[in-house]
Formats: structure tokens, sequence, C-alpha cells
């Protein structure tokens, strides 16, 4: 099953993705992640990758671009808990250096 939930909490906008990337549950994520950059109220957009099963191309281009426009409106986006198989993407990608991570302390829930 592809799903996700964006929540918005204080300064942080948490975004959890479950299943796998597909172009269908981008489309639809990145027209309610993009606007939170707008939002003068949200310094940080937080994803957490736990329960992501398979990651392509669709969801690289997705962090990246997020990635992107978090830094031109002067806000961060974080990856948290990366599963295993978004990990080795990255790292295959060579795209591991490319993004923040909340440390474990850290982590929303």
């Amino acid at each position: 099953m592809d799903a996700y939930c964006v929540e918005c909490r204080k300064a942080d906008a948490l975004v959890w993705l479950q299943g796998e990337t597909s172009p269908a549950v981008m489309a639809g994520l990145k027209k309610e992640v993009e606007p939170l950059f707008q939002n003068a109220a949200i310094t940080r957009v937080v994803v957490d990758l736990a329960q992501v099963t398979f990651i392509d191309t669709t969801g690289i281009n997705f962090l990246v671009t997020l990635s992107n426009k978090g830094a031109e409106a002067g806000k961060r986006l974080f990856l948290q808990r990366p599963s295993d198989r978004v990990q080795k993407v990255l790292r295959l990608v060579q795209l591991e250096d490319h993004f923040h991570y909340l440390p474990p302390g850290e982590v929303l829930e």
C-alpha cells in the first residue's frame, strides 16, 4: 500500500511516507508539501522514510526538489529514519550526503 501523511507541529512540518514512491503518490504529496515552504511559521520540513519499501527516481527526484525548494525558501529539509532500502539507493546514486538527517535523539513521532 502506498501512503503518506502530512502534519504541521509548530515550526515543523512532518511528512510520513509508507510503501512505494510511485509517481501518483509523489504527485499528490508534492501538492501538499510545496506550499509548506511558503508558510512563515514552518522552519523545517522533516520526511520520515522508515516505512518506505521501494524508492526509485521519482522518489529521489521528489526529495531533491524538496531540498532545493527548502533552500530557496530559507528552510531546511531533514530526512529521518530512512529505511535500509532508501539508504542503499541514496548511496548508489551518491546523494547520501546531499541531505540533512535528524539525529536519532531528535526523531519526531
